[in-house]
């Protein structure tokens, strides 16, 4: 504040900052007037009855004392600093911004004013701005307590979640004993990617804080993350006793106990929730899923009506828009899949933001099962996407620019490259990558780490960790500059699935970690292999097919561990003298042809016993053993439907069975892998693409043919006829046994694709 007053000001000053101080603004404020009537103009007065004004939230009056405090001394910092605060307040937001960086020019280590315009810049819509204010301020040396949190919340809006966890690490080192600072650094490290950081955190928070809902509620979250589930169960319920209106917290022990199978569990904390909160979209859409698992089709359709009626036009809305029946029902597969293609145009007419993507999971998912071409209409859908959420349309700006001479950037996007069938398929795949020719790149957001994960990461040149938020993502993607970015599964999990909708590289590849098209116009080529794919099969893709040769296996997938456990047909329950023949496929995989199959089966062959296996929780299996119930009547007692296996057991299992049933119209991929690792017979029928010819071709490599049928009466025949012969089984396990070298480990597609990558990008050069 200005010095040269006379002794009538600063009497007055030492009053008005007296009162201020004792809280009485009203006071303060007839002391300004009384100052500005019987005093010569003084800036300081001006500017506290400014300031008291805008404090008393009357902006509109505190604007023209500032303005007349900074004409009588325009060389005050703090003037303008308060100044922009008003004018922000009213709405002024250019002027408010010319006060902030006036301010800034006079004083330019003011974190406040900074910070003040950065949260400026975030109400005009300026990220940019924001981020580059955040930056400037975060530069300034010793920043206060009040600055570091607001530091850390602008940067948590602005969903930079690494910078905003480095500036409250900062401020819970200075305050070690505040629990809400080490709830926001928590937070932040869990929205930053790092799980495990954010648990150490919220663990200090509930130490300081055991009283405290919000922080057991996050130390849930973050626990639960890292697969602590029994942790992550004790916070929630911490939480609920503590608040038992914690709506939040009730869910995510619902969620909780729904990934774990406890379904009747998970179901009593939703409908606990919706005690709470009858009209949350999102607790009842999680209803409407656990009751659908739980094969309550009725309820759980009410249940997504409910959802979608309290979620506006927003990502509830879209959810139900998206349903599908989860098991192919018998009949009126046609009339769903109509049913779904109009509502594909009320979807175009949704809103929908970024953020909300990846809450929508790909219920689309099971199109693939239908046994039907789905191009069509999965471009429908990316189109309809497309006018839902136009922030999907992103074309990174080196993809303009022509390859480079160096090393050719390759980027892998993936939450499955582990011990997981993707990660099984493709580790091969990138580990053969020369790192002379390729500098290979690997994004991910989740998955485990194991001996495949691992593999993969040590020959690729960069493993990235995606963050939580869909932008920041992909930001992170086009950053590295890719001439070329490979999808080795779309359409399992959301946020591949949108990621593709970008332009984040030259060349674009989906591989066939899920083997069906894509529908996006922003995937180039997709990957298969030219004996997998029928003679009409380009018409069912989207995309540009690159095909390894027939020389060649589809992949060079690993011999599987055969340690499988010592259990016996017996002790599976299956009694000596009948034929085990074992489906060990998910229950969304078993299409109703595969029913008119068994039940053939069933009836040429009396002995015989189907066995089905749990693909997880919930009742899924259960429908469909109904639905071939309905067809069968009494054969469908034959059927056996065993509880989900540990990989010894489910060996023993596959090893004890007569003979293996892949499914039409989409194999068995590991599972077809394991069955001949166990020197199995698998009977298959092959059908137009990849995903259902994938067995008949590693069949043909083993040179047995005899075991793919034409026809279904033929694929019946064939089933009754090995699992009723032990001869033939042994002639075939010794054909696997002389030939399997044929099927595992083929070095041959390791460089096929690698040639056709080095193509693509000679074609686009």
């Amino acid at each position: 504040m200005t010095t040269n007053a006379t002794a009538g000001i600063r009497d007055a000053l030492r009053s008005i900052g007296d009162s201020i101080v004792a809280g009485d603004l009203a006071k303060a404020s007839d002391l300004c007037a009384r100052a500005m009537r019987d005093e010569a103009p003084n800036s300081d007065v001006h500017y506290l009855a400014g300031l008291i004004a805008l404090t008393r939230a009357d902006p509109h009056a505190a604007i023209p004392q500032l303005r007349k405090a900074i004409e009588l001394d325009a060389g005050q910092s703090l003037y303008h600093h308060v100044l922009g605060r008003a004018l922000a307040s009213v709405g002024a937001f250019a002027d408010a911004a010319s006060a902030f960086a006036r301010a800034i020019e006079l004083e330019p280590a003011r974190a406040d004013t900074r910070l003040e315009l950065a949260s400026l810049h975030l109400s005009m819509g300026n990220a940019d701005g924001a981020r580059e204010a955040c930056r400037l301020a975060g530069g300034l040396p010793a920043l206060d307590d009040e600055s570091l949190s607001r530091l850390g919340n602008l940067l948590a809006e602005l969903d930079d979640h690494a910078a905003a966890a480095d500036a409250r690490r900062v401020l819970a080192e200075r305050n070690p004993h505040s629990a809400q600072a080490h709830v926001d650094l928590g937070t932040s490290l869990f929205q930053a990617g790092d799980e495990a950081g954010a648990v150490r955190a919220l663990d200090t928070a509930v130490r300081l804080a055991p009283h405290s809902a919000v922080a057991w509620f996050n130390y849930g979250v973050a626990a639960q993350a890292t697969g602590a589930r029994e942790i992550a169960a004790e916070a929630y319920r911490r939480a609920v006793t503590l608040d038992p209106g914690h709506v939040d917290a009730t869910m995510g022990l619902g969620v909780l106990l729904q990934s774990g199978g406890d379904l009747e569990g998970a179901r009593m904390e939703y409908e606990s929730a919706l005690r709470e909160s009858p009209a949350n979209a999102r607790v009842l859409f999680n209803l409407g899923m656990t009751l659908d698992q739980l094969g309550e089709e009725e309820a759980a359709e009410r249940a997504f009506r409910q959802s979608a009626e309290h979620g506006g036009n927003g990502l509830y809305r879209v959810l139900h828009l998206l349903s599908l029946p989860r098991i192919i029902p018998a009949e009126g597969l046609t009339q769903h899949r109509l049913a779904f293609e109009e509502r594909l145009d009320e979807l175009s007419r949704c809103r929908l933001s970024l953020a909300e993507l990846s809450n929508l999971g790909t219920s689309w998912f099971c199109l693939a099962y239908h046994g039907r071409n789905n191009r069509a209409l999965l471009e429908k859908l990316c189109a309809s996407f497309r006018s839902a959420c136009p922030a999907l349309d992103l074309v990174a700006p080196h993809c303009d620019a022509p390859f480079r001479s160096e090393r050719i950037r390759v980027g892998f996007v993936s939450n499955h490259l582990h011990s997981h069938t993707v990660g099984l398929y493709f580790a091969a795949f990138i580990q053969a990558l020369d790192a002379r020719q390729f500098e290979v790149i690997i994004f991910s957001q989740d998955g485990p780490e194991d001996s495949v994960s691992r593999d993969i990461r040590r020959h690729a040149g960069e493993h990235v960790r995606l963050g939580r938020n869909f932008e920041t993502a992909r930001e992170q993607i086009a950053g590295k500059r890719l001439d070329v970015l490979v999808y080795p599964d779309i359409g399992m999990e959301p946020m591949s699935y949108f990621m593709a909708f970008a332009r984040l590289a030259r060349v674009q590849i989906c591989l066939y970690g899920h083997p069906e098209t894509t529908g996006i116009d922003t995937i180039d080529f997709f990957l298969s292999h030219a004996g997998c794919e029928g003679p009409d099969s380009a018409g069912w893709y989207s995309e540009r097919l690159l095909l390894l040769p027939e020389q060649c296996a589809y992949a060079c997938f690993p011999r599987p561990d055969a340690r499988r456990s010592s259990k016996t047909r017996e002790q599976f329950g299956f009694p000596a003298g009948r034929l085990l023949l074992t489906c060990p496929q998910a229950p969304h995989k078993i299409h109703p042809d595969f029913d008119r199959m068994a039940d053939r089966i069933l009836r040429e062959e009396p002995r015989a016993q189907l066995a089905l296996v749990h693909g997880g929780p919930g009742r899924l299996m259960e429908q469909v053993l109904r639905r071939m119930s309905a067809r069968m009547g009494e054969r469908a007692r034959r059927i056996t439907i065993l509880p989900r296996q540990g990989f010894p057991d489910y060996l023993a299992l596959v090893s004890c069975s007569d003979v293996v049933l892949d499914t039409p119209h989409f194999n068995g991929g590991k599972t077809t892998f394991d069955a001949i690792a166990m020197r199995r017979p698998v009977v298959t029928i092959p059908g137009h693409t990849l995903k259902s010819r994938q067995t008949a071709h590693l069949l043909d490599r083993l040179g047995l043919p005899q075991l793919v049928a034409a026809t279904a009466e033929e694929y019946a025949q064939t089933a009754v006829a090995v699992a009723g012969s032990a001869r033939e089984q042994a002639r075939i396990a010794e054909a696997i046994r002389s030939a399997d070298g044929r099927v595992f480990g083929d070095p041959g597609s390791t460089d096929a694709f690698r040639r056709l990558l080095l193509g693509v990008c000679e074609g686009e050069g």
